[in-house]
């Protein structure tokens, strides 16, 4: 297991993107893409995306957490 931009670079067989959510990419939007299109290129086989409607906060958490979640239509428009 290991982040999208230690990724860069290498290839696996399977790749698994977890929260592929619009409140998991937030920020810069070509940023986030551009890192999106590296974890999903580097599948050779299979790949799988995962999203949920709903994540409950964490335990201990103090910061903002949205609990009702939306899918990043945007990005997965681009792997269907």
């Amino acid at each position: 297991m290991l982040t999208v931009h230690k990724s860069k670079g290498l290839e696996f067989d399977s790749v698994v993107l977890l929260g592929v959510e619009a409140e998991s990419y937030w920020g810069n939007l070509d940023e986030n893409l551009c890192a999106f299109f590296v974890g999903v290129s580097r599948a050779k086989r299979r790949l799988l995306l995962t999203h949920v409607g709903f994540r409950s906060r964490p335990a201990n958490h103090t910061g903002r957490w949205d609990a009702q979640r939306n899918r990043q239509e945007k990005f997965l428009g681009f792997v269907r």
